[in-house]
């Protein structure tokens, strides 16, 4: 009995954070901007809230980038930051739970 017990709480620690977590916005309206190649100083994809609030997202699916498109997301901010362009801005990194085309 004492086995099983250890078991349930090394399971209940390993458990993935980011499903209990009160940080998910939900179905934010946004836009997706592509602001240019991280090689030459852009920011690669990233998502805007009210015009005045970006984030980079860990990932994006393919056929939505179109630059300019208007879409429906939730998401988890991580504890992660995205460094780029000249001057090095830092972006909190978001990881997308669900997006679609508005």
């Amino acid at each position: 009995m004492k086995h099983y017990f250890l078991f349930l709480l090394m399971l209940a620690i390993s458990c993935n954070k980011e499903l209990h977590n009160d940080n998910v916005n939900n179905n934010i309206q946004a836009e997706l901007i592509y602001s240019g190649d991280v090689a030459v100083d852009g920011c690669d994809w990233m998502v805007v809230v009210d015009d005045t609030v970006y984030y980079h997202p860990d990932f994006l699916p393919q056929n939505l980038k179109e630059n300019g498109t208007s879409v429906l997301v939730s998401f988890n901010k991580t504890k992660d930051s995205f460094y780029c362009g000249i001057a090095k801005s830092a972006f909190d990194i978001i990881h997308i739970l669900s997006i679609k085309p508005e």
